[in-house]
């Protein structure tokens, strides 16, 4: 079943202990309505060097704490990052709209939705 997503990803790069990947989504702006276009989604994968293959590992996403948050950019494993690190692939996804996603603002929404009425109670 072709749902309109599609998954790339950039080169590996090694800093201070830490692989990281770029990974880029093609998805569905509305998952049940695939014709009505589609939007990016960026986020970032993280993992230790203590592992040959990280393929093996299972995923951790990591959601910034709320609506409108992009994932961290580190530099070098510590804290809870350092530790998970080492059991996981970790995900820091940007959300709809921030950091290096599609944006979504007063400009753009217009061109990817109509307003609907509110139903009346």
């Amino acid at each position: 079943m072709n749902d309109g997503a599609a998954h790339r990803t950039g080169k590996w790069q090694v800093m201070r202990g830490v692989r990281s990947v770029e990974h880029f989504f093609t998805v569905p702006l509305v998952h049940a309505e695939p014709a009505r276009g589609t939007i990016g989604l960026f986020a970032r994968e993280y993992v230790s060097m203590d592992h040959d293959d990280p393929a093996e590992l299972p995923w951790l996403l990591f959601l910034q704490g709320g609506p409108g948050g992009r994932g961290n950019r580190v530099t070098s494993l510590s804290g809870w990052m350092k530790e998970a690190a080492r059991h996981f692939r970790i995900l820091m996804l940007d959300q709809r709209g921030t950091g290096l996603s599609s944006p979504v603002n007063r400009q753009t929404l217009p061109l990817q939705a109509t307003p609907r009425p509110r139903p009346s109670i």
